[in-house]
């Protein structure tokens, strides 16, 4: 398990996740969010040896790698309904997918969601809760 702490905005905020060990520390692109930024303000941040990550929520691929290449992200975290010809647009490798397993009936139609999405990402991000992000909220690990 890595950890990832999201929705930053300010250096300060930056220099205590990585302080406390981060490996990802992630950047909000979604301008309906309280946490947005622009691709200027994440490049000016320092995030040290962090991987850099863009949540994406309506955006596409041709965006979203332009947004990546203004804030120096290493990865997109896809959190909307982007497909798989996004992801592989964007280069599996660099993408991380957002799934909600309590949108799964089960631990089968999870897996299954997981394997149609193993090709076209790098890593799984697990949000609890069934839409939306950033609610606080723990995952359900016994139900997986």
């Amino acid at each position: 398990m890595r950890i990832k702490v999201c929705g930053l905005t300010r250096q300060a905020d930056v220099d205590v996740a990585a302080r406390l060990g981060a490996a990802f520390c992630g950047f909000v692109f979604h301008p309906a969010s309280p946490r947005f930024v622009t691709p200027e303000a994440a490049a000016a941040l320092d995030s040290g040896r962090m991987a850099r990550v863009g949540v994406f929520v309506e955006q596409e691929a041709e965006e979203i790698l332009a947004v990546m290449a203004a804030a120096r992200l290493d990865y997109a975290q896809l959190h909307g309904a982007q497909g798989r010809a996004c992801a592989e647009r964007i280069g599996p490798g660099r993408v991380i997918r957002v799934v909600w397993p309590e949108r799964c009936s089960g631990r089968g139609e999870l897996e299954a969601l997981l394997a149609e999405h193993a090709g076209s990402c790098a890593w799984f991000l697990l949000e609890a809760g069934r839409g939306g992000g950033g609610s606080g909220r723990p995952q359900d690990w016994g139900r997986l």
